[in-house]
């Protein structure tokens, strides 16, 4: 008997089975460890120069740009750098920038003081500073990139972990910068125009706020892989799964939870900046 159902012509096919894997993207491996064990090995001593009675001095600012820098553009209220570099001792200096007016200096402080979801768990400021747009040296505006600058104020802190925590939480001290500011000029002008790079930096393409009008800073296209194509590139990214990685970068770990209000659910991994030679 003829059947007449157009659906028995359709033959199965493997769509995949004549694609040809691209090198440059590498694979994903099972059974990765976690992002803290992977950064253990890369413990730092505390620089000499942060405690107690540290201040937000040039001299002092010039030293924290010469260590070890965690950086998260478009931050927000999002602390997760703090709990894997941090804890992990990796880095003991952050760097977050954020446009967003409704992340104000006042907002950001009161997170540090307080006692909410979002705060720094275990650390307390033991010192703070409201820095104003005009302490800064004259900006230079980024290599191709046309949006004018807008620079608000800054909050200057330094963190004590408190005495019931124990060391395995992080640091004794952590120094924690905040600037109202585009990523992409911040980018450039503390460590692209200086051929210099951060020591791991955070990428979460928000596609909202957190940067305006920049807020995207996955995969080759944007501003900030260009500046660091120029430049010199950070060791590690802290990639958000629906965020493109850069090239010349690996998959180093498994996936970490994001806690907090702000991405809360979010999921994340560490990528290792790939030999070149």
């Amino acid at each position: 008997m003829m059947c007449n159902n157009p659906l028995d012509d359709i033959e199965d096919v493997d769509e995949d089975a004549d694609k040809v894997a691209d090198p440059n993207v590498p694979e994903i491996l099972a059974d990765l460890p976690d992002p803290f064990s992977v950064l253990q090995p890369y413990r730092e001593p505390a620089p000499r120069w942060l405690g107690p009675v540290t201040r937000f001095t040039r001299a002092t600012f010039k030293q924290f740009l010469r260590g070890r820098v965690a950086f998260y553009p478009g931050a927000g209220k999002d602390g997760q750098l703090f709990s894997l570099f941090a804890k992990s001792h990796s880095a003991h200096c952050f760097v977050h920038a954020d446009l967003e007016h409704e992340h104000s200096i006042g907002d950001i402080l009161a997170i540090l003081q307080g006692e909410g979801k979002d705060r720094i768990y275990g650390y307390d400021p033991v010192f703070d500073k409201i820095i104003p747009s005009n302490w800064w040296q004259p900006f230079e505006q980024p290599p191709g990139y046309g949006e004018e600058l807008e620079l608000g104020t800054s909050l200057f802190s330094v963190l004590k972990k408190r005495p019931e925590v124990s060391v395995d939480h992080g640091p004794e001290y952590l120094y924690f910068l905040h600037v109202s500011i585009d990523a992409y000029w911040l980018y450039w002008n503390l460590w692209g125009r200086h051929d210099t790079a951060p020591f791991a930096m955070l990428l979460h393409d928000h596609g909202f706020g957190g940067n305006r009008p920049g807020c995207h800073f996955g995969g080759a296209e944007n501003a900030l892989y260009q500046m660091a194509n120029q430049a010199g590139f950070p060791d590690w990214l802290l990639v958000a799964e629906d965020t493109d990685s850069w090239p010349g970068y690996h998959v180093a770990s498994d996936w970490a939870l994001a806690g907090g209000a702000m991405h809360d659910g979010t999921m994340r991994r560490l990528y290792r900046r790939t030999e070149i030679h």
